[in-house]
Formats: structure tokens, sequence, C-alpha cells
């Protein structure tokens, strides 16, 4: 009987509590509420008052930071969940922050002291502006690939394989499959975009955050004639090919490097290979940055690095506007980047150093390799993913630029820290195969474009 007592009240309790779930109460203002009232978690958006407080939550992941003439635009994920924060700022907070050495270890120290406590005037939700994917297949799946262009959408990379194109829109990168018959030339290189354009799209979803600031960024400065002697061309930020899986390189994107081409026509003395597209800029036509292994010729010479920029005007007719030799064993000094301009026709540098690039996206890209070629391109691999330094910094290794046979041997990486930013990642193997990073270096090349003139 107790047993039976025992058990009934404990049905009783359960309904109980059941019900006291589904209760809803009265709120002061009429209205009703659940009976379980919301709360902010600690460390949750509603405490988010300055970028110092963002900074302390556990677990965050920084996507990019960017610094306009008055505004400061931080986005991060927290929980799978991407943000973004913009804070206003003053002129001396513009120019404390313009001043700064973004090489210097205290960088974001120092960038922290000087906007870490000012209020944040607008924290926004990214995610929340991701299309769902019913949203997608219905706007997207079956259109052709030159719809998707004449809608605004640009390509960011391929995989031709796979027939996966990576499509950028507004502050998003989504992972596109095409179908349809792909064109390639007997190198297996392409035209992206006009690839693209016959394909129709089989699936689409979202990738990554792209770019935070796309509806932020300034107008460009309208464009005037340089003053006699003034040899200005830079009018606009430079827009970094950073792309992660599939930045221009020439054997998969010829028609990047056309201007290089027809600038390559009026150079003599030195052969320049084109490597990758680093950037460009929109000016009263566009200015390019291309990274290229340089080779005098003579017999016997040694090749060595070197930015070459090349302005395109709008009638298609290109000039040098200089070239920049890079001085790979210089990667580890202090100071500025320019200490890595050299003279190629003066002392050898180099030192011990030798410049054989090896593309680190040529698999992911898809591109045919010899046996040769993947075997160094697996051991390339291998030694990047076994530095511990490198891979927890999410480094994306682009090139091997150059290696050095010492007690073991020293590797130089071209690598994207992050969609911004390029980086020579210096990593040394012991003859025991231990790896170790050894050195960094911030690659900025619009610093480079006036090296070397008066």
């Amino acid at each position: 009987m107790k047993k039976t007592l025992a058990l009934v009240l404990a049905v009783l309790l359960i309904i109980g509590m059941l019900s006291g779930c589904t209760k809803k109460e009265e709120t002061p203002t009429g209205g009703e509420t659940s009976g379980q009232a919301e709360t902010t978690e600690a460390g949750g958006p509603e405490t988010w008052k300055t970028i110092s407080d963002i900074q302390k939550v556990e677990g965050l992941y920084e996507n990019e930071k960017a610094h306009f003439e008055n505004l400061f635009v931080y986005a991060f994920t927290v929980d799978g969940v991407i943000y973004r924060a913009i804070v206003n700022l003053t002129q001396e907070q513009s120019d404390a922050l313009w001043a700064l050495d973004i090489f210097d270890e205290n960088y974001d120290q120092q960038e922290a002291e000087i906007i870490g406590s000012t209020p944040i005037s607008q924290l926004e939700n990214l995610t929340e502006r991701i299309p769902s994917q019913s949203d997608l297949n219905t706007a997207w799946v079956g259109k052709t690939g030159e719809e998707l262009l004449d809608a605004g959408w640009t390509v960011g990379g391929w995989n031709l394989l796979e027939k996966q194109f990576y499509l950028d829109y507004e502050f998003f990168e989504y992972s596109v499959i095409m179908e349809g018959d792909l064109q390639v030339n007997e190198n297996d290189d392409i035209d992206a975009e006009e690839a693209i354009k016959p394909l129709k799209v089989k699936t689409i979803e979202f990738f990554s955050l792209r770019d935070a600031t796309w509806d932020l960024m300034p107008q460009e400065e309208e464009w005037a004639e340089p003053e006699e002697g003034e040899g200005e061309y830079l009018a606009g930020g430079w827009m970094n090919e950073d792309m992660y899986y599939s930045m221009p390189s020439y054997e998969l994107d010829p028609a990047a490097f056309k201007p290089m081409e027809k600038a390559s026509e009026t150079l003599m003395g030195v052969d320049y290979e084109p490597l990758a597209l680093l950037g460009r800029q929109i000016v009263a036509g566009t200015n390019y940055a291309y990274l290229c292994k340089a080779t005098v010729v003579a017999p016997g010479a040694e090749s060595y690095l070197a930015v070459v920029f090349v302005y395109e005007a709008l009638d298609g007719q290109v000039e040098v506007l200089n070239i920049v030799p890079i001085d790979v064993a210089a990667g580890n000094e202090e100071g500025d980047i320019t200490v890595m301009a050299f003279d190629p026709q003066g002392s050898n540098m180099l030192g011990s150093w030798s410049v054989d690039p090896v593309n680190m996206q040529a698999k992911e890209a898809g591109l045919r390799l010899t046996d040769e070629e993947k075997d160094t391109l697996t051991q390339l691999e291998d030694v990047f993913k076994s530095c511990e330094a490198a891979v927890n910094s999410e480094h994306v290794a682009m090139y091997c630029l150059a290696n050095q046979l010492v007690s073991g041997t020293n590797y130089c990486y071209l690598v994207m820290e992050s969609e911004t930013e390029f980086v020579l990642d210096y990593i040394y193997v012991d003859l025991q195969g231990n790896v170790e990073l050894t050195g960094m270096r911030y690659f900025d090349y619009p610093l480079l474009i006036y090296v070397g003139q008066e």
C-alpha cells in the first residue's frame, strides 16, 4: 500500500512539474511571457561594450580586422556565430593607428591600447545574413555561370577535377559545384570567368566569411593626373589576391597575367617567369603586382625572386612601374620589408639559398603533375604540416619559394595568414627530421612599389 501511494504521489508531482513548465504569466504590461525568464549568458553579446570585452571571450576566433579613416571593424566568431563590431574613431585614434608599425611584436597590444576601451557603435550578427540552404537552392541551382557573374558574383578559386568553384558574393564565399562541359586548354589552364559562363549550378552552399567590410569600403579617390615628375599612380587600396586555395598563378589562370606578358616584351636581359598575382589596385586603369622568378640571361646565372609592378591603362597600354628583387636570405632580419630588396647585379646576397618555387596548391587545384613533381610537393607538404607553429597559426601555404642546405634544410614558404595578409614562413628541418618555425615576416608588397626610386 505504501509503495502504491508513493507511486501515485510521484506521478502527481511529475504532472505538476510539467504543467508548471507550460504555465504562462502576466507581464507588467499585460502581455504574456514564458514562465522561464530569459537570461543573458555571461560573456554574451549583451555584455560586449568594447573590443576589449570581446577579446576576453573564451573560444573567440578572429576573422578580420580593418581600419578606415574613421572606422575600426572587427569580425569574429563565437560558438559558431559570426559577428561584426564597428567602432567610430576620433581623428587622434585614427592617426595613432596609422602610425603603428605592423611588424612590431607588440602591435596587437598597442592597437588595443588605442581602441580597446572605445565603445562599440554597432554590433551585428553576420550569420543571420547567410541565406538559408533552401533560399540558395531556389535562387541559384540551375542558373548558368554567366547569370551569376551578371548578378555580381566573382570567381575566387576552383578545383578543376570536381568542377568546384569558390564564388564570392557580398560578405561571403560559397562552394559551388557546376555541371557541363568545362573548357580547358592543352595545359589544363582556364580563364575562370569565361570557363564558368556556360556551366550550370548543380549544388551551392555557404563556405566562409569573405569580407566583413565589403559594404563599408571608402569610395575610391577621384583620379587626377600626377604632376610632372611625381610618378604617383596609387589612388585606391590594393586588393590582395588572397584566394586561399587558388591564388591566381600562371599555371592556373594565365588570363590574369596578360598585362605582365605585354610588359615582358619591353624587358631585356632578365627572364621573368610569373608565379603569382599578389594583388591589383584600381586607379585610372589598374596596377598589378606580380611575384616572379627572375633569371639574368647569362650562363650559370642564379635565379632570384622579384615583385614586378605593372600599370595597365584604360586603353590597354602597359607600363612597368617598378621591379624589386627580393633577397630571401634577409627574411629573418629586423626592420621594414624593404630590407629584403637587393641589387641582383651586385654581390650575391642570397648565400646558399636556392630559389626553386613550387605551387603548394597544385593538387588542390587539380593540376597534372609528373611523378617527380608529386614527390617534391608531398615532401614540402609534409614539412609544412609538421610545423606546429605554422599550423596553429592557421597559415595556408601558397608557394615554397626557396630552400637552403645547412646542417639540415631551411625552407621559405609564402603563406596566407588571414584573408588579407601574405606572410613568409621560414621553417628549419634538422637531420633528425625535427621541424621548427625559425622566422616569420609579413610580406606587405605594396610597400615595395617605390623602392629604389627617387
